[in-house]
């Protein structure tokens, strides 16, 4: 797919890919997806659905990831060495705070969601470019899926959130500020988090 909006390279997506796959019992972003890796296919994803410049908030995978995306100069990784005792909101603070200073908005994109497709990516720019001041949501049915596109912003608020405090605090604090855009599929919902997970929603040869 041409990446139809790689003219807007300040666009970039935050990938969470830092946690222990402790449900999983074996680390989850390297597991297979169609030949490539999960890890893999969130990237191909976003990179296809426009987005240039990729961050990925690593930590318990760190060594693994490095030598997946070796020689990838558009692929940057920023571990978070304190993986093991930390929540998702502190990634994600590590990720916006390497971003560079021209960001106009980032992506926060879920590491264990290989149903994330460029289509969403690309359609959530869209949407983001006619109003660059909300918060863009991919919403199936009325519930709220990922990524979600945040203004630059909101960044230094998201980076002062202190820990007690979580992502979805965030979002409610700015019901009023979030544009959804409706989307037709439920892949937006979906990670993986159990074998289960796996199991049942891996593309099946």
């Amino acid at each position: 797919m041409k990446n139809a909006h790689s003219q807007f390279p300040s666009i970039i997506p935050v990938i969470l890919a830092a946690g222990l796959s402790k449900r999983m019992g074996e680390q989850k972003l390297l597991l297979d997806w169609e030949g490539k890796t999960v890890i893999e296919t969130v990237v191909t994803a976003l990179a296809e659905g426009g987005c240039p410049n990729i961050y990925i908030v690593t930590g318990a995978s760190h060594h693994e990831i490095s030598k997946i995306f070796s020689g990838k100069l558009e692929i940057n990784l920023v571990y978070n060495k304190n993986f093991a005792h930390c929540e998702m909101l502190q990634s994600l603070q590590i990720g916006v705070k390497a971003l560079p200073k021209e960001t106009k908005a980032f992506f926060i994109a879920l590491g264990d969601q290989p149903q994330i497709n460029s289509v969403t990516v690309a359609k959530l720019m869209d949407h983001f470019l006619k109003d660059d001041r909300k918060i863009n949501i991919p919403s199936f049915n009325m519930k709220r899926g990922h990524p979600w596109l945040i203004p630059m912003e909101f960044a230094e608020e998201i980076l002062n959130l202190p820990s007690e405090k979580t992502l979805r605090d965030f979002i409610n604090a700015h019901a009023h500020e979030i544009s959804y855009l409706n989307v037709e599929t439920e892949d937006i919902l979906k990670d993986l988090d159990t074998p289960e997970d796996y199991e049942r929603d891996r593309p099946k040869q």
